[in-house]
């Protein structure tokens, strides 16, 4: 079965500035491609098996039936929920952020 993959404006957003920050901040293409190839092996994956990654562990964003998914070697993860066929990507934060925090206020 292949998964429709829903980037939200607010993911969009995010991944914008997760970019900037690593072109701008760290002067680093190497940093921001790996990040950009990261989130296209990840969306490949859940367009084949959502499951893939873990629920969350927070309980809250558990019980709401959030996933993260770590991108590979870097300190990013993404958020997002399967319903049906459909799999909305919400957001992607750094792991030293409370992104727990920021998807309440972002999807309450």
């Amino acid at each position: 079965m292949i998964y429709n993959i829903i980037s939200t404006d607010e993911m969009d957003r995010l991944l914008h500035n997760c970019v900037k920050y690593l072109l701008e901040k760290f002067e680093s293409e190497q940093a921001a491609k790996h990040l950009l190839d990261g989130v296209s092996q990840i969306y490949d994956n859940l367009e084949s098996n959502p499951n893939i990654y873990r629920l969350s562990e927070d309980p809250f964003m558990k019980a709401l039936g959030y996933h993260e998914a770590k991108i590979p070697e870097m300190d990013y993860i993404i958020i997002y929920k399967v319903s049906d066929d459909n799999v909305y990507i919400l957001g992607i934060f750094h792991t030293l952020e409370n992104f727990t925090n920021k998807m309440k206020i972002l999807w309450s």
